[in-house]
């Protein structure tokens, strides 16, 4: 509720991103693993995005076509920079998308980029050796709707799978307790719990249990 939230993950070595041309290999740093992972669609470089701007039209036949059946899979970030590193970059005017090439392919920085990492150039800090970021909210005065019964929905096969195993049941007990321990999370005030008709947004929980 207050823009943070824990969550278990998986560290993963080894993996290997190529190109879609096949010409380029990147091994990858460690990575870590979740149940889902915040992308928007509306991010990803088209070649229609490309075809509308003069000085990005050049590039549009090297943008291959969104595949909107396929999710999101990986996000690769500053710890990779071989992936990042710009090889080529086409600026336009003030206040224009410009286009960054990698060796993975093309990229499109938009407005709606920029404002991104305005916010997290300027919320960013560092918090009892923990670095906090503020979420990317178009509109920082957004009521996000009042999602309780859809919270308490998916809570049902969580408490059906931790009663069928009382060693996963413990371990979530444990990393529960651990977050509380830390102050990443605190219990909710019994007066909070009752419908006061103000907005309330809960994070879903979705643990993740690691293999022994």
């Amino acid at each position: 509720m207050h823009g943070k939230e824990s969550i278990p993950a998986q560290k993963l070595k080894g993996l290997v991103v190529q190109s879609l041309d096949r010409q380029t290999v990147i091994k990858l740093p460690k990575a870590y693993s979740r149940e889902s992972i915040p992308a928007r669609g509306n991010q990803i470089p088209t070649p229609e995005i490309a075809s509308k701007w003069r000085h990005l039209t050049k590039i549009k036949d090297e943008i291959p076509p969104v595949q909107h059946d396929v999710e999101v899979g990986l996000l690769i970030g500053c710890n990779c920079p071989k992936a990042l590193k710009p090889q080529e970059v086409i600026l336009g005017i003030d206040n224009n998308p410009y286009a960054v090439r990698t060796k993975l392919g093309w990229g499109i920085i938009g407005p709606e980029d920029l404002k991104f990492l305005e916010i997290v150039k300027q919320g960013n800090s560092l918090q009892d050796g923990h670095y906090e970021m503020p979420l990317p909210i178009k509109d920082r005065n957004v009521l996000l709707p009042n999602n309780g019964a859809m919270a308490w929905k998916r809570l049902k096969p969580l408490k059906k799978r931790l009663d069928s195993s009382k060693t996963y049941h413990q371990h979530y007990l444990d990393f529960m307790n651990k977050v509380m321990d830390n102050g990443y999370a605190e219990r909710l005030p019994e007066q909070e719990l009752r419908d006061t008709g103000q907005p309330v947004h809960l994070l879903h929980s979705s643990p993740l249990c690691l293999p022994p």
